[in-house]
């Protein structure tokens, strides 16, 4: 196995480096070197506790899970642009699959960065605490230790497999009965208004044939978030309840405008309404370690919504989700966001947003007529008043997916 320097347009690929300084980069590639793997070469194996994260600048590589599913990642893909098989101790045996080129920046590399960056930017010091919080969350993304439970392990690896282009309805299934929780989730789905096709489903494969195994793959992600709005920390609990009732509001909103215009994906749709405002679990995990600021519900409210769009789209990037659903973070209540496109998810979760604040004491700045989504989503070329009344109509479908995440 050979080595060579990595550079920094190398390291710069990847979206977890390349918001760092020019002076960081220079550190870390002096530190890190690249190593080259030839066909059939393993690079990690199964069940290992080796530090640090896994990155593939070159070449492709399967991962062999230890439940016996496989798939595959090459470089420049999607999948290649988080560290792979960064779990630990290691569910995958991982191996070359042809000429193959992997850095590995070692934990202890990341915490020298985060030494070094705590000389340079002295002025932490002086920030208020607003600023402290939201200095110190973004931080820890770009570091890899962003403060959130670990999105459950059946998530990534139903995701991975799909990826991979060789997913069957039996792989997915075996995967997801591993979750009987889950399973009876996607059971619920198959049978509701929006999927039923005449005849009960009563179990997991016929569930799955029934939606398919990319929307199948949706509603798991989707399931298996609420995991994520958790703590041990009762002075925030209120915080985490308030977050959960509003992403599935969003996320069930989301899914019916989907659905009704005919043109964009139910499941992404209910899905980017869900992860839309992570970049808040985040920051009210961090609140945790600020005592003086825990009881002032006033300040709470202010930094939660100072920066947890930028912050989302972060987080959203770090899990490599696609980037209309990246965008759909970053684009929340820009409610004068006009491109030249078609309606995308970014569309449908503002629209999702109007559609709430409508009978709320929020909604007595927004002129419905002067939103541009509008034009965009006008459903069945309806007036604004005439497309918020079809949403209200649909507030059955709305309940009713709203249901599934009980």
């Amino acid at each position: 196995m050979n080595k060579s320097d990595l550079s920094p347009s190398e390291l710069k690929q990847f979206p977890v480096f390349e918001s760092l300084t020019a002076s960081q980069i220079k550190y870390i590639c002096d530190k890190v070197k690249a190593f080259h793997f030839q066909p059939n070469d393993v690079i990690l194996q199964s069940n290992a506790n080796v530090p640090g994260q896994f990155f593939l600048l070159e070449g492709s590589i399967k991962l062999d899970c230890v439940d016996s599913t496989v798939s595959n990642i090459k470089a420049g893909s999607p999948q290649a642009k988080g560290p792979i098989a960064q779990l630990r101790p290691s569910r995958y045996k991982v191996t070359a699959e042809n000429q193959c080129k992997i850095i590995v920046v070692a934990d202890k590399i990341m915490q020298e960065l985060s030494k070094k960056e705590k000389k340079q930017f002295i002025v932490e010091e002086e920030l208020g605490d607003t600023e402290q919080i939201l200095f110190a969350v973004t931080k820890d993304i770009r570091q890899g230790k962003i403060e959130l439970p670990s999105m459950p392990d059946i998530a990534f690896r139903i995701r991975e497999l799909i990826d991979s282009k060789e997913a069957t309805i039996d792989d997915i299934a075996k995967i997801v009965m591993t979750e009987p929780a889950i399973t009876a989730k996607i059971i619920k789905v198959a049978n509701s208004s929006v999927y039923f096709r005449g005849r009960e489903i009563t179990e997991c494969k016929s569930a799955i044939s029934v939606l398919g195994t990319t929307i199948t793959s949706q509603y798991v992600t989707a399931f298996t978030t609420k995991e994520l709005f958790k703590t041990n920390n009762k002075a925030l609990l209120k915080y985490f309840d308030l977050l959960w009732k509003h992403s599935i509001r969003i996320s069930s909103i989301s899914f019916v405008i989907a659905k009704l215009t005919g043109r964009i994906n139910t499941g992404e749709a209910l899905l980017a309404g869900l992860l839309h405002d992570i970049g808040k679990i985040a920051i009210i995990n961090k609140l945790a370690s600020y005592p003086e600021i825990i009881t002032d519900e006033k300040k709470i409210n202010h930094i939660l919504l100072k920066a947890s769009h930028q912050i989302s789209t972060m987080i959203l990037e770090s899990f490599n989700f696609p980037k209309a659903m990246i965008t759909a973070a970053k684009e929340v209540e820009n409610w004068q966001r006009d491109t030249d496109k078609p309606a995308d998810l970014a569309d449908v979760v503002n629209l999702a947003h109007i559609y709430t604040l409508f009978g709320s004491k929020k909604n007595s700045n927004v002129n419905i007529n002067k939103i541009p989504v509008f034009k965009k989503i006008a459903l069945g070329q309806m007036s604004p008043e005439l497309t918020l009344q079809a949403l209200k109509e649909s507030n059955q479908l709305i309940q009713e997916i709203r249901s599934i995440y009980v």
